[in-house]
């Protein structure tokens, strides 16, 4: 049976994926902040001052109403914005390297606790503050604005445990959120597909974490239910980890598809599964 997706509040998240971080990182021993991660260049050092730096701009822009860097010329499309983020990234991470591993942990869990009364203080379906005011993007409720932040702190961590060899956050309690939240911008993904009323699409992932969603091209265009259609024209179905890796672009659409299945119309279940590795970022 198909429903409309529902708001999500992952807000009560925040705290304790927090705890988690840091307790991972108030173990971590001198060598290991070297430790690369899968983020190109990054090692865990490096990954745990993006995170540290998000939440910085977060809290700078949302709260204190700070006025946020201008880029250096007009963006004109989406590779110049990824270009103009990239850059703020990098030059962060570049600078932080200057500062102790021991003096990141505490700026880091000082700085998460004030972005969580921050967005536990706000409407959840009130409008978000842009983060990029300048960059054309449409306003959206501060539930998915939060949920957003979860899915990226969530993965950044992932990509520091799994440098360091510690255990993933994969159990259904950390993990359901991610792809709940992540499926939400098919709809969007999908605008420029065209294909005729009533095509309808359903993602199965499988394991104790996994979900069933289903995408339905109506008149007004493509929208996003909880459940499994009935007769969908595809089904593609992905293992929990897989699905969580290829949502976050931790591994490619290729290595994704030699354990997918898709079930009914082939072309279509690709092409599904080539829209889930976009999903991110």
């Amino acid at each position: 049976m198909l429903t409309p997706v529902e708001p999500l509040n992952l807000v009560e998240l925040l705290p304790p994926l927090s705890s988690e971080l840091i307790a991972l990182l108030r173990s971590v021993r001198r060598p290991q902040w070297l430790e690369q991660t899968v983020c190109t260049g990054w090692a865990v050092r490096d990954v745990t001052a993006h995170l540290l730096d998000t939440a910085l701009r977060d809290l700078s822009i949302k709260r204190d109403r700070m006025a946020p860097r201008l880029p250096d010329a007009p963006i004109t499309n989406a590779a110049e914005l990824a270009a103009h983020v990239n850059r703020l990234n990098a030059e962060w991470v570049v600078a932080a390297r200057r500062i102790s591993p021991n003096l990141l942990v505490d700026m880091l869990e000082l700085v998460e606790k004030q972005m969580y009364a921050f967005y536990k203080s706000l409407p959840p379906e009130g409008a978000a503050v842009l983060s990029l005011p300048w960059s054309g993007a449409r306003s959206i409720p501060v539930w998915l604005d939060v949920a957003r932040i979860y899915v990226e702190r969530w993965t950044h961590q992932q990509h520091i445990r799994m440098a360091l060899g510690a255990p993933l956050l994969v159990e259904r309690r950390w993990l359901f959120p991610v792809f709940d939240t992540l499926v939400r911008a098919l709809p969007d993904i999908y605008q420029i597909v065209r294909e005729p009323q009533n095509t309808t699409l359903t993602l199965r992932i499988t394991g104790e974490a996994g979900g069933e969603w289903s995408l339905v091209k109506r008149a007004s265009g493509w929208r996003l239910y909880s459940g499994a259609a009935d007769a969908p024209q595809a089904l593609l179905e992905i293992e929990q980890d897989m699905a969580w890796r290829l949502m976050t672009r931790a591994v490619s659409p290729q290595t994704c598809r030699a354990c997918a299945v898709i079930h009914g119309d082939q072309s279509l279940g690709l092409q599904l599964l080539m829209m889930c590795a976009t999903l991110y970022g």
